[in-house]
């Protein structure tokens, strides 16, 4: 069985995208990535995102299992810049998967996404250098 993941906050597009560009952007959001061969994502499948008009951001759509958001993110990103190279995403998705202290960040920096993980207070971290552990409070 998967994991449910639920995410909090948005992705700000551009505030200079073109109604060409927004129309573009809206064709990834709910497709099921199997059905385009165009893609070249066989591996992937829904696009659990939408876009929120009156601010310009992109959204978790609420679906109840989302996988590979991150790439996700970034093959929207890519198939973006083809056509409008002035095309810019930028903010963070917070994630919590099922457990409670089981917590992630899909942060969009540079027009590239990437996967953080959350650091909670009771973690455990070691030292990279000296290989001593220390509890964070």
């Amino acid at each position: 069985m998967w994991y449910c993941t639920t995410f909090d906050g948005s992705l700000k597009i551009n505030d200079n995208i073109s109604d060409e560009a927004l129309e573009k952007l809206e064709g990834f959001m709910w497709e099921d990535m199997r059905d385009h061969d165009e893609w070249d994502t066989w591996n992937m499948t829904w696009i659990d995102l939408e876009i929120n008009k009156n601010d310009l951001t992109i959204e978790w759509d609420w679906a109840e299992k989302t996988y590979d958001l991150v790439e996700k993110v970034n093959f929207i990103i890519q198939e973006m810049l083809k056509d409008f190279p002035d095309f810019c995403l930028h903010g963070t998705l917070y994630a919590q998967w099922e457990e409670s202290d089981d917590m992630w960040k899909l942060i969009v920096i540079d027009n590239v996404a990437k996967w953080i993980p959350v650091i909670q207070e009771w973690d455990t971290i070691t030292c990279p250098h000296c290989k001593e552990k220390f509890t964070l409070e």
